[in-house]
């Protein structure tokens, strides 16, 4: 059952629509805005989206489809938008522009169901172009390990034919990018590699087009029964990508079951880093000299310390405690937070700040299957299952004397958890197809959003490995529990970004949007907004409109009513010609309101915010729903303000 998000402001539409969608036996997840459709794609698996093009709160289905295709790992998820209201050709322009694989008419909400069905029908076509992708990318890393192995052998001469095989297992490597094409020539999908090297536009183009008298199309054509390679052709300059020297290689996927359609792999390699390996190879200097990369580690020594946990608010004070007991220890450790919220550099800290002499290498335990995890952490010998024609090292090894860092840690298998619990415990590991054990020091430090207690429950962790990291945590706090370092955050990125765009300071407008928005992104969140930022303002201080449109709402949604500085009874009525006596009202003239401001108030709008939450109640008679319409704020955002400024 494929699981559906629904985005739609309207309650009845939204009723309506989910109802239809669950008959249809989708799985049906509904939110009412954008913003908590856009966070809602983050923390869940969806197989398509389903958004309403009439948004609210600022970010309309066309703002939605943008940033969750900006997204790497939900770029593939299918986007439909929908309008119920006139739609003409303008707005589907526009949501096709956004990224949307199709748009929805009025007149055609009837057949939804069928542009659906179309849908996740490509989605499965795709999948499977990238199962077989994969498995050629899964040899190409065993020939990659093989040339590498060679290279690692020693300071031996290499005599012209060893040197000749070395180049010739370096252009079987991996490849720079991959694309799948069609039978009709036209590019059904690219990774990132092949998008710089061909263009971002490149996909849904044939390939004649994309690289224009080159004859690229027909040779990928022709590869119909066989794998065909050594291609060289040349890619000219245009606005997406650089002129490159290239050269492609096709393998014939399997025809398609379903749609009996033939597909191809097409594997490019830039010829331009090939040279630079040969020069390297040349020059008997397989990577990096030794004395730079001693330069490199001391340089991430420098910036990753206790200081580069950006803050001085007492939370961010409490991180750094917590961070600083676990630096000279060399015990597991566990890292929980939100998404965003920086796991990874904490993490990098830990590292650089302690005594390791060995390497930082890192795992995203939800980016590949459990067996596939297993071979990349434990390794395998040589003849231990088909194309293992090398000893291949998993990262427990490589990490020698370092660290390893596990991401999304709640991703793995239990069985996994187990073995890698039971491996930390030995201190000995055993490759597949190993006979013998071998020996190891490495850290494991682990990272995941969900909490220390719910990381434990016995349907997510085998109890050995929660006991591994229990009593062992470091819990990095969400960007919304840290405003009094928002300043700091805003200082810290604008120094990264602004210096490439010649920006070096924000308006006094921006800073209020940027002090005062909730920030469900967190720290991530932040650092793509001022990036963004940075970008347009090209030159000039940060406004409001170079923010991203989510920001540029709060503005929309600042409460009409101006706070005025009460006068002080004094000022407002002169009693100094009267006579010395009680005046009936003098005590209500002197008594100051909760939320009048005075000359000894702070100039803070953080300050100004709380009175006018206290007015709006003493308004509303204490009514908090009330209160939340007056101030034309939604109903959790009162209710978050209130609990920050201790108003009950």
């Amino acid at each position: 059952m494929s699981r559906l998000l629904l985005v739609e402001a309207e309650a009845s539409d939204r009723l309506v629509l989910k109802s239809r969608l669950s008959e249809q036996g989708y799985r049906v997840v509904s939110v009412e805005t954008g913003a908590k459709g856009i966070v809602e794609a983050r923390s869940g698996e969806f197989d398509i989206m389903v958004v309403s093009a009439e948004g609210r709160g600022g970010v309309d289905g066309c703002e939605v489809c943008r940033r969750v295709k900006a997204i790497p790992e939900l770029v593939h998820v299918p986007i439909i938008i929908y309008s119920t209201g006139k739609a003409g050709a303008e707005m589907a322009d526009d949501a096709y522009a956004a990224g949307a694989d199709a748009f929805v008419a009025k007149g055609q909400m009837n057949h939804i169901h069928l542009v659906l069905e179309a849908q996740l029908r490509h989605q499965a076509r795709c999948r499977e172009a990238l199962d077989q992708s994969r498995i050629l990318e899964r040899e190409n890393q065993r020939l990659e390990t093989q040339q590498r192995h060679m290279v690692d052998i020693g300071n031996v001469d290499l005599e012209e034919t060893n040197r000749a095989v070395l180049l010739r297992e370096l252009a079987c490597g991996r490849p720079d990018g991959v694309m799948v094409v069609d039978s009709a020539g036209h590019v059904q999908n690219a990774d990132r590699g092949a998008l710089e090297l061909m263009g971002r536009s490149v996909i849904g183009q044939a390939l004649g087009k994309a690289a224009p008298a080159t004859g690229l199309e027909a040779f990928v054509r022709d590869a119909r029964a066989t794998s065909r390679d050594g291609f060289r052709f040349e890619v000219s300059q245009r606005k997406d990508r650089a002129q490159r020297n290239l050269m492609a290689a096709v393998v014939p996927v399997t025809r398609n079951e379903s749609s009996g359609q033939a597909l191809r792999v097409v594997l490019l390699l830039d010829l331009g880093k090939r040279k630079v390996a040969e020069e390297m190879l040349r020059a008997h200097e397989p990577g990096i000299p030794r004395q730079q990369l001693a330069e490199l580690l001391d340089a991430a020594q420098s910036l990753y310390t206790l200081e580069a946990l950006t803050g001085k608010g007492e939370t961010t004070a409490n991180l750094r405690e917590q961070v600083k007991k676990f630096i000279t220890r060399q015990s597991p450790a566990l890292i929980s937070g939100p998404r965003g919220s920086g796991k990874r550099h904490v993490a990098n800290v830990l590292h650089y700040s302690g005594q390791s002499t060995g390497p930082i290498l890192s795992l995203r335990c939800g980016s590949q299957s459990s067996d596939e995890l297993e071979l990349e952490l434990f390794g395998y010998a040589k003849g231990s299952f088909d194309g293992a024609i090398v000893d291949h090292p998993g990262l427990m090894l490589l990490a020698q004397d370092g660290t390893l860092l596990l991401e999304d840690v709640d991703h793995l298998s239990k069985a996994l958890q187990a073995r890698i619990a039971k491996a930390m415990t030995d201190r000995q590991l055993f490759r597949k197809g190993g006979r013998q054990p071998e020996r190891f020091e490495v850290r494991l430090v682990a990272t995941t959003h969900l909490t220390p207690d719910e990381l434990e429950d016995p349907s997510i962790s085998d109890p050995t490995f929660a006991k591994l990291l229990h009593g062992r945590s470091i819990v990095v706090p969400a960007l919304a529990d840290r405003r009094e370092d928002l300043p700091m955050f805003v200082e810290f990125f604008l120094e990264r970004f602004g210096p490439l765009h010649k920006v070096s300071e924000v308006s006094d407008e921006a800073s209020w949007v940027l002090a005062h928005h909730d920030w469900p992104g967190n720290v991530a969140e932040m650092e793509s907004s001022l990036e963004e930022a940075c970008s347009l303002a090209a030159g000039r201080p940060i406004q409001v409109e170079h923010l991203p449109a989510h920001l540029r709402q709060l503005v929309a949604d600042m409460p009409s009513q101006d706070i005025i500085p009460s006068q002080a009874p004094s000022e407002a009525l002169d009693y100094s010609g009267l006579p010395a006596m009680t005046i009936p009202g003098m005590a209500a003239l002197e008594e100051q309101r909760p939320w009048d401001i005075g000359e000894e108030d702070p100039i803070s709008l953080e300050h100004y915010e709380m009175k006018a939450l206290l007015r709006a109640l003493d308004s509303c008679g204490g009514d908090k729903l009330a209160a939340a319409r007056l101030l034309k704020v939604g109903k959790s955002t009162l209710y978050r303000k209130l609990k920050r400024f201790g108003i009950s």
